[in-house]
């Protein structure tokens, strides 16, 4: 199974921060804005009091992280 199937997995079974820590690895493909929301996102919910101290929306990183997994999903539908 490569790693988009496994990210797509997880999405389905509802598992966002694993989801998150595979799409952050990805690289081709995706703009550097879309490579820094999906770090953003699993690093946001990995270390959230850090992000918080960082002055960083944490539900709005993982939106937008969020957003982008979907963006995925959709291109290879």
């Amino acid at each position: 199974m490569s790693k988009t199937q496994q990210m797509l997995l997880l999405l389905e079974q509802g598992k966002q921060r694993e989801a998150l820590k595979i799409a952050s690895t990805f690289r081709i493909g995706l703009s550097p804005a879309d490579q820094k929301a999906l770090k953003t996102a699993y690093e946001a919910l990995t270390h959230p009091s850090f992000y918080q101290q960082l002055g960083i929306d944490l539900e709005q990183a993982v939106r937008a992280g969020m957003e982008v997994c979907l963006n995925m999903k959709k291109r290879l539908a």
